[in-house]
């Protein structure tokens, strides 16, 4: 196994991820090395059973007049199915090459946008900034007309990024403003958490006002099966009494 090293290497995208800690997430199933052509570079690195040299899991560059990226790993998937840290890692990585693939050459005409658009519950709103904004100001509301701002505030912008606080899971509309321009679209919120939260028992459901349905929760068994003796007892009764009437019809 492959285990991604938690110092993140001089890169174009090495500020997109600033803050994530590669070094816990899932270990790779395989990792071809290949020798790095002049002028690329490796967002991530890797280590085999966490010794050795480091490895690039991914290499991307220019050729010609292409941006180009290749990923060298096998088992992407555990970090995206792993959640928490791994997820993490997963988003923010491929979602700063896509970026950087896609980006635009004059940095400084980069509309301001949501990196990445689809944001996990509960997580941060991470915004890319062009380049020479030291503040932002964004104005967040739902998508039907009408409808008041959920957020609107001005955040300062660091190494091309600015933070704003979690919003809950829904569709939104925004507008930020920098010095001298305006941008606008939309961002998504999902209504699930990549940690897997578990939801509230029956009990906790029926604790709220209602009327005998939640009554009738509230007396059921709160231990499952296998945590009550009587089954147990019953088994072991049934046990002894084929031995006894086994032994008095002399069948043994």
């Amino acid at each position: 196994d492959w285990y991604v090293a938690g110092d993140i290497p001089a890169s174009p995208v090495a500020p997109l991820l600033a803050g994530v800690e590669p070094g816990d997430a899932p270990p790779l199933t395989a990792l071809r090395t290949p020798g790095a052509p002049a002028g690329f570079w490796a967002p991530l690195q890797a280590r085999e059973s966490r010794r050795g040299p480091p490895r690039p899991v991914v290499l991307a560059g220019t050729g010609g007049d292409r941006r180009i990226a290749v990923a060298l790993g096998d088992g992407y998937w555990r970090w995206a199915f792993g959640g928490g840290t791994g997820r993490d890692v997963y988003d923010r990585l491929w979602s700063a090459v896509g970026g950087w693939l896609m980006e635009t050459t004059d940095v400084e005409e980069r509309p301001v946008a949501p990196d990445p658009a689809v944001v996990a519950r509960a997580a941060p709103v991470r915004w890319a900034v062009r380049r020479g904004a030291d503040s932002v100001r964004i104005a967040v509301r739902g998508v039907r007309a009408g409808e008041a701002a959920v957020t609107d505030t001005t955040v300062a912008v660091t190494n091309g990024t600015a933070t704003t606080a979690p919003l809950p899971p829904g569709r939104y509309a925004y507008t930020a403003r920098t010095a001298g321009s305006e941008d606008a679209g939309q961002l998504i919120v999902e209504s699930y958490s990549p940690e897997f939260t578990r939801s509230g028992s029956p009990l906790e459901l029926a604790s709220g006002p209602g009327g005998g349905a939640g009554e009738a929760v509230r007396r059921r068994p709160t231990r499952p099966l296998r945590a009550v003796p009587w089954p147990y007892v019953l088994v072991v009764a049934l046990l002894c009494a084929e031995w006894v009437l086994r032994r008095r019809w002399s069948l043994r």
